[in-house]
């Protein structure tokens, strides 16, 4: 009896603890209530499901417009059933114990997660992002917040452009210079309109490639004919614009925004090279009500 009782108290009574546990660090639970290869199984599960999620809704094809909202919906069930499992009686932790934990939290979600697995994911293959600029309207609505609420959230895909070029009339995402020659921490999207080789200029509200006017594909059409909410083609409003026309290295790409009125883009910081385009924005991914792939 005596025996028991001290086995007691090496245990919370309130299995909600173990929630808690679970919801700061998933599978944290189970590894406190002594299963701690299962633990660690469920964090990997966790974490495996958020890269599939993102893998899979980067692919295009339209059989994955329809399959978006069952990805986001298999990592949403598998977190409920998480922390319904995790309702268990776990090991009592001393204050010192309480602190470690966060502090492993902490650093595990914003140095270890973040630094070794996010970012390098979301960098060479797949990855989530929204926009918090007005450029991509109404292509890609922005946030209105300082969060994603409100925005459209896209799926970019970067083994794309492993073994093939952007193509005129891609979404893609590349890297931004700034004063000092230092790569910016955040991609930019834009759209491709001028390929290696190309001659750009603009005849309001008309891109001009090699001096004919571009309304392939469609998407281009639309824009210049101020269809379905864009505005047309214009000379950027920016202090330094570069001189138009340009004609394009065979390792540069010219990128506008579909916003063109207020878009900063090639017509401001010139023609980008191959090499800082990262990935292809593939689709809109939520709100489900306007999920699609992009033209």
């Amino acid at each position: 009896m005596k025996k028991n009782y001290m086995e007691e108290q090496k245990f919370y009574r309130y299995k909600w603890i173990g929630v808690l546990c679970a919801m700061l660090l998933p599978g944290s639970a189970h590894f406190f209530a002594g299963q701690r290869m299962l633990g660690i199984l469920l964090l990997c599960g966790y974490m495996s499901l958020g890269l599939l999620r993102w893998f899979l809704t980067s692919i295009p094809g339209k059989l994955f417009d329809i399959l978006t909202p069952f990805l986001f919906l298999i990592p949403t069930v598998y977190i409920i059933l998480l922390l319904i499992f995790s309702w268990r009686p776990i090991r009592r932790l001393k204050y010192r114990d309480w602190i470690l934990f966060i502090l492993f939290v902490l650093i595990f979600r914003n140095c270890v997660l973040k630094s070794f697995v996010i970012f390098p994911f979301t960098r060479n293959v797949a990855g989530f992002s929204y926009a918090t600029l007005s450029t991509m309207s109404p292509t890609i609505r922005p946030s209105t917040t300082s969060s994603w609420i409100g925005a459209d959230v896209i799926a970019d895909n970067a083994w794309i452009y492993y073994w093939n070029n952007p193509k005129r009339g891609d979404i893609v995402k590349f890297c931004v210079y700034n004063e000092n020659g230092k790569v910016e921490p955040n991609l930019w999207a834009k759209r491709v309109v001028g390929l290696p080789g190309e001659t750009i200029d603009i005849d309001p509200p008309y891109i001009l490639i090699n001096g004919k006017q571009l309304i392939e594909p469609d998407i281009f059409k639309k824009i210049s004919e101020s269809q379905d909410g864009f505005n047309g083609y214009c000379f950027s409003k920016s202090i330094n614009p570069i001189s138009l026309p340009v004609t394009l290295g065979n390792d540069e790409y010219f990128l506008l925004g579909d916003n063109s009125e207020i878009s900063v883009d090639s017509r401001v910081f010139g023609p980008i090279k191959r090499h800082d385009i990262k990935s292809k924005v593939i689709r809109i991914v939520f709100p489900f009500s306007r999920i699609k792939e992009f033209e």
